[in-house]
């Protein structure tokens, strides 16, 4: 890798992907509020097909982690530095939509009574209290917003990073093509589990060894031809484990990564760049608050085709501009925070060095200079 390949790191076509697969769970959440009968069963199928948008996330998150760790040349003595990182910019939203959830729930029951709340909107200690672990799945205690168990996958995923990105970058080839392969091979320690979104990593390894090959493969650390036997392998194992429809769909912004790394997208496509902007703002918050005004709005419309697409329009742009405020009142913030950790002593290294920031596995002439990262904070979700 040269200096020009690593000057802008910023890849264009991940914020168009971010807004897309944020879109397609939207679509099957709120699709599947619509009575078959109103909208057809075709369209139904169609929309459901929304759900692989977690994988999109799981397979982005595989591909941006590594490569963030990679441009910061991370050492295993810098793991506290990067989960530092990476609970400053997650957890804070995070727990402000846990309080928000708690709030709306809090208000309903004083609205129609505590003795007439929803049992789904009744919340325990234990119940809140697992969250700061994200441990609910595990321990058998239910979700607030049921998109959380995807965030305790990706936390899940960080932790293994830690361990991972110093082999993805070991001076060694062999060490490098063995660690993916085992990697996604893990996965089959998790095909016994009989849950529709199993709660534990392993399951989902092959969908995130799938973004970590295309990591590699992008940085240089693995020759093309070797990358091709490698990712062949690793959707192979992807296949078995995860089955084709999600592999499919991991496998689109990967490619897309890999063809327009430095492309920008049409310009027609920019609302979808800025929806995934405030991706993970718009992914908390859409089925607390959208959920709650579908209920008010069926009063309201017809309740046919055109009445459900009024209401699904209005849910949208109003989730949009909540997740917009949101972001600027609590993502933004906590995302110049994640930057600002670690930062001093980058710049302490910088001051003793002209070529401060290298990725392990690399000579001395593939030095990059740390003035010219600039690193990509968001991952798949967040």
């Amino acid at each position: 890798m040269n200096l020009t390949s690593v000057r802008s790191t910023h890849i264009p076509v991940l914020d168009h992907l971010r807004g897309l697969a944020a879109f397609l769970v939207f679509a099957v959440h709120f699709a599947s509020l619509i009575p078959a009968d109103v909208v057809g069963d075709q369209i139904l199928r169609l929309t459901s097909c929304g759900m692989y948008g977690v994988e999109m996330f799981f397979a982005i998150t595989g591909f941006v982690i590594p490569y963030s760790m990679y441009l910061r040349g991370h050492t295993f003595q810098q793991s506290g530095t990067f989960l530092l990182r990476r609970i400053a910019r997650l957890e804070p939203p995070y727990l402000a939509c846990i309080a928000l959830i708690v709030c709306l729930n809090a208000i309903t029951g004083w609205r129609v009574g505590a003795a007439a709340l929803n049992p789904e909107l009744q919340i325990s200690a234990g119940q809140l209290l697992a969250h700061f672990g994200y441990l609910n799945a595990i321990l058998g205690f239910r979700w607030l917003n049921v998109v959380f168990w995807t965030l305790a996958i990706e936390f899940q995923f960080y932790l293994s990073c830690l361990v991972a990105a110093p082999l993805m970058f070991s001076r060694h080839t062999a060490v490098r093509v063995a660690s993916l392969i085992a990697i996604a091979a893990l996965g089959f320690l998790g095909t016994g589990v009989r849950n529709q979104n199993p709660p534990l990593l392993p399951y989902w390894l092959p969908l995130f060894a799938m973004g970590m090959t295309t990591c590699c493969a992008f940085t240089r650390q693995l020759d093309r031809s070797v990358a091709v036997i490698v990712m062949t392998i690793v959707i192979a194992i992807a296949l078995t484990v995860n089955g084709a429809t999600s592999t499919a769909f991991a496998a689109t912004p990967l490619a897309a990564i890999v063809l327009m790394n430095t492309r920008q997208p049409w310009r027609v496509l920019r609302p979808v760049a800025w929806l995934g902007t405030i991706s993970y703002s718009f992914y908390l918050l859409h089925l607390p608050i959208g959920q709650r005004m579908v209920g008010h709005l069926r009063r309201h419309v017809p309740a046919n085709a055109l009445g459900e697409c009024i209401t699904l329009g209005i849910v949208f742009v109003a989730v949009v501009g909540a997740s917009y405020v949101f972001y600027r009142l609590i993502e933004r913030p906590s995302q110049r925070l994640s930057q600002r950790i670690g930062r001093r002593r980058q710049e302490m290294a910088e001051a003793t060095t002209d070529l401060s920031v290298t990725a392990p596995g690399l000579a001395r002439e593939d030095l990059v200079p740390a003035r010219v990262v600039v690193l990509e904070e968001n991952a798949g979700i967040a």
